[in-house]
């Protein structure tokens, strides 16, 4: 089995009452980053990113992608270390946690 795509979706909703984040930050809506892998067999896996939504899809679309597809999604600790030691992971070390949180969860 080998990942075939790897796609993005946002997801977000405006909140009745906006909340306030530990570092004090005020949010009228919730979002969330959702990665979609596909495989050559038919089998789709989600997984959800940690972070700012734009941030974690940006990530992934410009840096990630490319080192997932073709892989097996099974070999998740090799991806997770590929992904999480690459030069984009480093240099957006701030950012790092976002975009790699979804990519690897492999395809239930």
């Amino acid at each position: 089995m080998k990942v075939t795509d790897v796609a993005c979706h946002i997801l977000q909703c405006k909140v009745d009452k906006p909340f306030v984040s530990a570092r004090g930050w005020v949010y009228g809506t919730r979002s969330t980053c959702l990665v979609e892998i596909a495989t050559d067999e038919g089998i789709t896996g989600y997984g959800e990113c940690y972070g700012p939504a734009a941030v974690a899809k940006t990530l992934v679309d410009t840096q990630y992608k490319a080192r997932v597809v073709g892989r097996d999604p099974f070999d998740v600790e090799a991806i997770w270390e590929d992904l999480y030691n690459s030069p984009a992971a480093v240099q957006r070390h701030v950012s790092r946690p976002s975009g790699w949180a979804g990519p690897r969860c492999p395809p239930r």
